[in-house]
């Protein structure tokens, strides 16, 4: 885990007008950013079976998701709490003539369903997308890396904000033959703070040499605004 502090200090009311103190302050900005490893993956499954008859491609569909919940369990380690398997949809599917000439002909019935994965070790990944093919579930609509939980790198982010505004007004005020007097107000509004990966997931999931799959990190950030008094020398 690596942070990284970015600091903006301010002499202009437009972010606190109405709302400054009259004698001399400074308005500081800190800004910083904390950055972690992911450690789970949420990958993003369909599947689809298209059969004659309804039933038929309902159970044809139950039975490798069923399967699939079996194999993962087996040979990856995953519990029935890491598999979402949403609602199965079935409904007619046709074809349609060019030209739009002719009435569409039913050509079966398609049952359909998402299945949503939660991998907690990253370096099987390549061998869940391994077993997710390989029992024709078709398509993996999406991968995400997302922390567990982030609440110590937001209170970590927090705090680098907090003595990011306070050492640059510090500075800023010592440069000017000033000090800093009390707290004026603290700008602070608490930010969303879910982690965000910086390239989109067809990026992150490059093939690396071992044969597993490369990620980027994930980003945390906050931000304060502050406003200090300034206990100016009087110069004779």
């Amino acid at each position: 885990m690596r942070a990284i502090i970015i600091s903006l200090c301010l002499f202009s009311s437009s972010l606190f007008a109405g709302q400054l103190p009259d004698g001399p302050h400074v308005i500081t900005t800190g800004f910083a950013e904390v950055k972690a490893s992911p450690d789970m993956a949420i990958i993003e499954v369909s599947a689809e079976v298209i059969h004659s008859d309804g039933l038929q491609a309902k159970q044809e569909l139950d039975k490798r998701v069923e399967q699939f919940i079996g194999l993962a369990a087996k040979q990856l380690g995953l519990s029935e709490q890491q598999i979402v398997a949403q609602t199965l949809y079935t409904h007619p599917e046709y074809q349609y003539p060019e030209q739009g000439k002719g009435k569409p002909v039913l050509v079966g019935y398609k049952a359909s369903r998402n299945l949503t994965v939660s991998l907690t070790e990253l370096d099987k990944l390549s061998q869940l997308l391994d077993l997710i093919l390989s029992q024709e579930l078709q398509q993996v609509n999406n991968i995400r890396f997302v922390m567990q939980d982030n609440t110590a790198l937001a209170m970590q982010a927090r705090q680098l904000a907090i003595e990011s505004a306070k050492e640059k007004a510090a500075m800023l005020a010592k440069s000017f033959d000033a000090t800093l007097g009390p707290i004026y107000q603290i700008n602070y509004q608490q930010r969303n703070n879910v982690p965000v990966v910086r390239a989109k997931s067809a990026m992150l999931m490059e093939s690396a040499p071992s044969g597993g799959y490369l990620h980027d990190e994930l980003t945390v950030r906050d931000e304060i605004q502050v406003v200090f008094t300034l206990n100016v020398k009087n110069k004779k």
